[in-house]
């Protein structure tokens, strides 16, 4: 089963998380590893993995398994191997073709304000955990510092609101996937600010309840791409 990859997350403990699209069918997709372990870094490109921005990879056997939100998820049951890789013209048009001006139209109704500043989904709602927007606003991302450390967060239209989110790209992120790179976020920053076309691949988190709260998948910006022609992968410009 041959998928484009378009999101690389960086999870909190430095595991990261894969997703992509079908290029046959233009479904988006997320393998997972069977009995609930989660991906090292060691398969991204960049240490000699098969997942890349833009990359062609083919899954081989998978099994689907689908729970709402995640109903994206196929489980894996053999080795990926990376084929190939589409152009940036060619990625652009693939996430472009699939890209949705509201979250609404994403996640569907299940999505609302949690809280003064976040967005998500109740526990097992929502129609899809991920998907592309085609923002119609300009998006602002900023690092920013909380108790627990520095994290980079972003302003996503919401309705007529706007929405602060988690940005788990993993190319604003050092090798470590955890500890969030200046010189990485100035120079999505900058892009942002270019007047170049701008969509963002945006997904719900895991479940998971914050300060005995109740169970919610949070909304985050798995993925920043803009359309200046090039595709900036995880791998360029790493030490």
């Amino acid at each position: 089963m041959p998928f484009v990859v378009t999101q690389l997350t960086r999870m909190r403990d430095g595991h990261v998380c894969i997703a992509g699209i079908d290029s046959a069918t233009g479904h988006h997709m997320r393998p997972v590893l069977q009995g609930g372990q989660r991906f090292m870094a060691t398969v991204l490109a960049r240490n000699g993995g098969p997942f890349e921005f833009g990359a062609v990879v083919e899954l081989g056997q998978t099994q689907r398994r689908s729970q709402p939100p995640e109903v994206e998820d196929v489980v894996l049951l053999g080795q990926p191997t990376r084929t190939g890789e589409f152009t940036p013209q060619d990625f652009w048009a693939l996430l472009d073709s699939t890209a949705q001006p509201t979250l609404s139209g994403i996640f569907g109704a299940a999505l609302e304000k949690k809280g003064a500043h976040a967005c998500g989904t109740s526990c097992g709602q929502g129609q899809a955990s991920l998907g592309i927007l085609r923002p119609k606003r300009p998006v602002r991302i900023d690092m920013r510092e909380f108790k627990e450390g520095t994290k980079i967060k972003a302003s996503v239209p919401f309705g007529t609101e706007i929405v602060s989110v988690p940005v788990t790209d993993v190319r604003l992120f050092e090798v470590d996937c955890i500890t969030p790179s200046r010189t990485r976020f100035t120079r999505m920053s900058r892009l942002l600010q270019s007047g170049f076309p701008v969509l963002l691949a945006m997904g719900l988190a895991r479940a998971w309840a914050a300060n005995g709260c109740e169970a919610v998948h949070y909304l985050q910006l798995n993925g920043i791409f803009v359309n200046n022609g090039s595709l900036w992968r995880d791998c360029d410009d790493r030490a």
